[in-house]
């Protein structure tokens, strides 16, 4: 019994490995890196479930480029450097990112009422006298509804191949102007910085707003002024032009999913590609740069726990201290994983919204740089 036992396990480990060889990449798996990472992504294409991934590994100054399966379901077209994906809510560092800038600019004190720059009154953003600061928005500890308009009913028992459609057909009239008017109807339902965390879509936007009402720019525009420009970033967009440069994205079930609108905004609207957040990581990675050590600082919690600045999660375990943010849109996850002390990090990104994509890409960048770190 036991040696007919084994012969089922090597088997089926044959199978594992015959099946997760065929997935497509461009990894030549001749670096100690190469072979690293595509160990990892064995094990990540291995449940069925995921589509095409595209990812950076900076390592000590050198960025690698890695794609793997495929840009929609049915098609051998491997993704490149330049496909784009949506980052969900990876888009938020980079809102962050320029408020960190407005706070090295003494644009803003992050520690006011946020009503002193906004170019409208807002007696409502307030809970008995007091107000909403900016470090809240950052930290998500507001008290501001998580979206608007609000959907939470439909989140009660949802279908999640429904669940898309759903919210576009409720989102789909509203863009900044209208998102400005509805702030005026909503207020924090219990006093701002008295809560530990409650994630905060409507509050993101309301960060962008400040930022375009003190520079007096759009928020695309603040972005390619500061940020895309200088670091050369040239694939990456909030509003999408031409779909074909897009990789499709798929449910859990497997059923493709609609595009994100283009109002998430501040939120969750950018649309980016390996090569452009290699870019972005590779910014990153400097924190003698006085500006990314700002959007690095900690806004709130301790960093042997758990710790949030400008929308960046931090913590510091064995040693090893961790920056990190992730996005989910309807089809697609990502995610930015960054090893300051050790000058390793990590992009990634895929076209699926599969049971903890997010989770799973992050225990990517993890087994990477174990196997990094023992070659």
């Amino acid at each position: 019994m036991k040696r007919i036992l084994l012969a089922i396990c090597v088997l089926l480990l044959r199978l594992h490995l015959t099946v997760n060889s065929q997935v497509p990449t461009d990894n030549p798996q001749r670096s100690n890196t190469d072979k690293a990472v595509h160990a990892a992504i064995d094990a990540f294409f291995s449940d069925g479930c995921h589509v095409g991934l595209s990812l950076a590994v900076y390592d000590h100054g050198k960025i690698s480029l890695y794609n793997y399966g495929s840009v929609k379901k049915g098609s051998k077209q491997l993704p490149t450097t330049t496909s784009q994906y949506e980052i969900g809510s990876l888009t938020k560092t980079f809102t962050g990112s320029l408020l960190a800038k407005a706070v090295l600019d003494n644009k803003v004190d992050i520690d006011t009422d946020i009503r002193r720059y906004l170019k409208e009154p807002y007696p409502n953003l307030q809970y008995a006298g007091i107000p909403i600061t900016l470090r809240q928005l950052a930290t998500h500890q507001s008290s501001l509804p998580t979206d608007v308009p609000d959907n939470s009913e439909l989140f009660k028992q949802p279908d999640f191949d429904k669940l898309p459609f759903q919210l576009i057909a409720r989102e789909k009239s509203y863009d900044n102007d209208k998102y400005r008017q509805e702030l005026h109807l909503i207020k924090p339902d219990t006093m701002p910085g008295s809560i530990y965390f409650r994630y905060s879509n409507i509050g993101v936007k309301l960060e962008s707003f400040i930022l375009e009402d003190i520079y007096q720019k759009s928020y695309e525009q603040l972005l390619k002024k500061f940020i895309f420009s200088p670091l050369g970033i040239q694939h990456t967009v909030l509003t999408v032009r031409d779909s074909s440069k897009m990789v499709s994205g798929y449910s859990s079930t497997g059923k493709l999913m609609p595009y994100a609108l283009d109002n998430a905004g501040s939120a969750g609207g950018i649309r980016s590609c390996s090569a452009d957040m290699a870019k972005y990581l590779i910014w990153h990675m400097n924190e003698k740069d006085p500006w990314v050590r700002e959007t690095h600082s900690i806004l709130h919690g301790d960093l042997f726990y758990y710790a949030r600045g400008y929308h960046w999660n931090m913590e510091k375990k064995q040693a090893r201290k961790k920056i990190w943010q992730s996005g989910g849109t309807f089809g697609m996850s990502s995610a930015m994983i960054m090893y300051p002390q050790e000058q390793i990090g990590f992009v990634l990104l895929a076209n699926d919204a599969c049971m903890d994509t997010q989770g799973k890409l992050s225990i990517i960048a993890e087994n990477v740089i174990q196997a990094m770190a023992g070659k």
